[in-house]
């Protein structure tokens, strides 16, 4: 149940955007793993993938990936999140 978050640079979002569907799952090629350490996280996840010019993605038929999974945190603690929190909530 962990998401690891992937970017697509500007100059690739026409490349992509009508071939990744959320909850798809995807068979992918040629793309850079990365330390997720930037002012912009959208997961928790230590690395993130970086589609490149080479990055080929074929969606497959295989449904063994959970479409849902939570990380419940107490009440009390999403109250005391800052605009500094370590990724995006």
């Amino acid at each position: 149940c962990e998401k690891i978050q992937a970017t697509v640079k500007k100059p690739l979002l026409n490349r992509f955007r009508d071939h990744i569907v959320e909850g798809q799952v995807y068979r992918m090629a040629y793309f850079t793993v990365v330390s997720n350490h930037d002012s912009y996280r959208a997961t928790s996840h230590e690395f993130k993938l970086v589609f490149l010019h080479r990055t080929t993605i074929v969606a497959v038929d295989e449904d063994v990936i959970p479409k849902t999974c939570f990380n419940m945190l107490p009440f009390s603690e999403l109250l005391n999140m800052t605009q500094d929190y370590e990724f995006l909530v």
